[in-house]
């Protein structure tokens, strides 16, 4: 099928998976107010969930369950579903991880194959965990090189999947985010907390790259994509090492900071496996975006912590 780049004007009709997740929940508000019409698939029985002017349906993953009305006269699917990274990694929680975004995907693909359902655009959520760990290397989204880390293979399976809605999708997009930064939730929200009562403390020598996005700038990415489709990193132009984050969060605070560190020994410890993640640095470019005309809102780090602290 061949590839075209469109910019939509008129009315669509919108289905977004995850949408009960942080990323999901400012999705739904920022497409509702240009005028999307919104469905929504989720995990969350129906008789608990209540969203104005959303039209909710209940899937299971999982247990490959899917309400196929939801695809009825869709034009445009955003797929942000994915369990939580940062917890601890049991066998049990790394199956729900990788599940929760592999399988989610590869349910929903296969469904609109099957049903041979014809869509505008798939966008799918993705993470710059697909990049491996480098103090040095700055990563664009043509970069060939994966990470043979857990989080690289669950990120790799993601795409994979996705990619396979080429056969009923006019545009694929996939968009690499950052670590996420917003005021409910996210990675902030734990930095913040401990940096409020002065144990706010960067992981090993603190030099690790910390590619960032704000929740505003994130939402803004996706509807670029869905306007000019493509692959993107979705983090802002000027990344940060782990430790300036930390002083930077902990300056907005009275209470001195005690800790001056957490060595990998000690976060091993606490942590378990899921502690590679708080040591990896992946410095992702944004130079695509940039370059083909998005502007940034929260493009330093000291204005976005400005608006979220």
């Amino acid at each position: 099928m061949k590839k075209i780049t469109v910019i939509h004007l008129q009315i669509m009709n919108l289905l977004i998976t995850g949408a009960t997740g942080l990323i999901g929940r400012a999705t739904i508000k920022y497409f509702n107010n240009k005028g999307f019409n919104i469905s929504i698939l989720t995990t969350t029985k129906m008789e608990k969930l209540k969203i104005h002017g959303v039209k909710i349906f209940y899937w299971n993953p999982i247990e490959n369950m899917i309400d196929e009305n939801a695809l009825n006269d869709i034009d445009v699917i955003i797929n942000l579903c994915g369990a939580k990274i940062n917890q601890r990694w049991t066998k049990k929680t790394k199956n729900l991880i990788m599940d929760s975004r592999v399988k989610s995907t590869k349910l929903i693909v296969d469904t609109l194959i099957r049903k041979n359902i014809q869509i505008s655009h798939f966008i799918s959520a993705s993470a710059i965990g697909i990049y491996p760990h480098s103090f040095d290397k700055i990563f664009k989204e043509n970069c060939n090189e994966f990470s043979n880390t857990f989080t690289g293979k669950v990120v790799l399976g993601w795409e994979n999947e996705a990619k396979k809605a080429k056969n009923v999708a006019i545009n694929v997009s996939l968009i690499r985010i950052g670590i996420v930064l917003a005021k409910k939730g996210g990675a902030l929200k734990p930095i913040k907390t401990s940096c409020f009562y002065g144990f706010g403390a960067w992981f090993g020598n603190g030099n690790q790259i910390q590619s960032w996005i704000h929740i505003d700038d994130l939402v803004e990415i996706l509807f670029f994509a869905y306007r000019y489709p493509g692959i993107y990193n979705a983090v802002s132009p000027k990344s940060i090492t782990q430790k300036e984050l930390i002083k930077e969060i902990s300056k907005r605070f009275v209470m001195p900071s005690l800790v001056p560190c957490i060595p990998r020994i000690l976060s091993k410890l606490l942590f378990g496996e899921m502690s590679e993640i708080l040591h990896d640095s992946v410095n992702a470019s944004s130079e695509k975006l940039v370059k083909k005309g998005f502007k940034f809102k929260f493009n330093n780090i000291e204005k976005a912590l400005d608006d979220l602290i």
